[in-house]
């Protein structure tokens, strides 16, 4: 069912003319979006790669889309095993650490925040997020913060 201005009504009963006016609009707007993005596009120098190499895989693309991908359960499982065994040897590598305290859980929040920042023996690092309550945050950009951080501090003192 379709709401347009609070009234309910299915596509089955919509009277021919409104379709067809609505079919008109849609038509309409399509194009001038169109001519706004190519306009663009070509002000960026883009549109060749638009028409020449996006276009023509479109047709594929929306196949995958539509029907989806054959996956083979057999080269899933192996790619899923070899992600969860380079996991635990950098797991492990963290927990071997001399600044990792005993017994630290990884997947605990309060325990990564520890190791990260808090903790006296720990990494010490400058939290470059915050929760909404203000704590050190774990989550995956302030992670990604980090992780930028330390290989940019690691290549510049191999340039040393």
């Amino acid at each position: 069912m379709l709401t347009v201005n609070n009234k309910k009504f299915d596509w089955r009963n919509i009277p021919l003319e409104d379709c067809l006016r609505g079919n008109a609009l849609d038509t309409h707007f399509t194009m001038k979006i169109f001519d706004i993005l190519k306009e663009k596009l070509e002000e960026e120098g883009c549109w060749k790669v638009m028409e020449k190499l996006l276009s023509p895989v479109l047709p594929i693309f929306s196949k995958m889309e539509f029907g989806g991908l054959d996956v083979d359960p057999s080269k899933l499982l192996s790619v899923g095993k070899s992600l969860d065994h380079k996991a635990m040897l950098l797991e492990d590598s963290i927990l071997l650490n001399k600044n990792t305290f005993k017994g630290a859980n990884l997947a605990s929040t309060k325990d990564l925040r520890e190791v990260l920042y808090t903790n006296e023996s720990g990494l010490e690092l400058y939290p470059p997020l915050r929760t909404p309550k203000g704590d050190p945050s774990t989550s995956k950009p302030a992670l990604d913060i980090l992780l930028d951080f330390i290989n940019e501090e690691l290549a510049s003192r191999e340039k040393k």
